[in-house]
């Protein structure tokens, strides 16, 4: 373990619960955050009754089940305002949902995970269920994807074989050489695609935004499978190299 991590292993702890919680749908009790995160009950109450006393996290009295607290939200609106990706790109995202009111994602990548920063949802009554501060795996989404192949290869082997891979939907990949044919396909196309790789019924293309090397983030638009046809995924796919060049010039 390294020195930085041995002196703050508790708020490390901390801050994993605090990203499990995020990463839920539903409450959870002390029990299921102890077996999921193989952390010792006594040390999880200590860290649980601290992250309440600081409002990090709610316990709701009848079920004994936990929460992310109301104090995250004020921390998340700051860092939204003044994380400066999301200023250049909301016109030119609010442009793509006018054009094709389907959801669009903006997303970042986050210990080898994408994580929503700004979704806007379809006008369509079916959306997705995805919500912002939400996190996907890289190597089964179009925006895990496009950052990926931006990337050296030694990276993208590092990241695949240290990653757990699982297999979400029959169309995920999950052999190492199918995925950097993959890779190789986005690099040449410029743009990725999710062929239901991680959610049936969900088609997605989606852009990686890099200059001089560096990625900052990436642009998705998702749309159910019975709505996408050929003409609509070209239109797609123009619309986004189009968005990629704008962006990245402002970068």
């Amino acid at each position: 373990m390294s020195e930085k991590k041995r002196y703050g292993s508790v708020l490390y702890k901390a801050v994993e619960i605090i990203d499990y919680l995020r990463d839920i749908e539903t409450p959870v009790t002390l029990m299921e955050i102890c077996t999921v995160l193989k952390i010792n009950k006594g040390t999880a109450s200590k860290i649980m009754n601290s992250l309440l006393d600081l409002n990090l996290v709610m316990r709701d009295e009848l079920t004994n089940r936990f929460t992310m607290g109301s104090r995250l939200i004020g921390y998340g609106a700051v860092a939204t305002k003044q994380f400066n990706i999301e200023t250049i790109t909301a016109p030119i995202m609010e442009e793509l949902h006018s054009k094709f009111g389907e959801t669009l994602h903006l997303g970042i990548e986050q210990n080898g995970r994408m994580m929503y920063l700004r979704k806007y949802e379809a006008v369509s009554p079916v959306n997705l269920r995805s919500r912002v501060g939400q996190t996907i795996p890289l190597y089964a989404s179009a925006m895990g994807k496009a950052t990926l192949a931006a990337k050296p290869n030694q990276e993208i082997y590092n990241y695949y074989h240290a990653a757990e891979i699982i297999r979400y939907t029959e169309n995920t990949i999950t052999n190492f050489e199918h995925f950097m044919a993959e890779i190789e396909r986005i690099r040449k196309r410029k743009y990725a695609v999710d062929n239901e790789e991680y959610e049936l019924g969900v088609q997605c293309v989606a852009i990686a935004l890099t200059k001089f090397g560096k990625n900052h983030g990436a642009i998705s638009i998702s749309v159910p499978k019975y709505r996408m046809n050929d003409n609509l995924r070209g239109d797609i796919i123009d619309s986004l190299l189009l968005t990629k060049d704008k962006i990245e010039k402002k970068l």
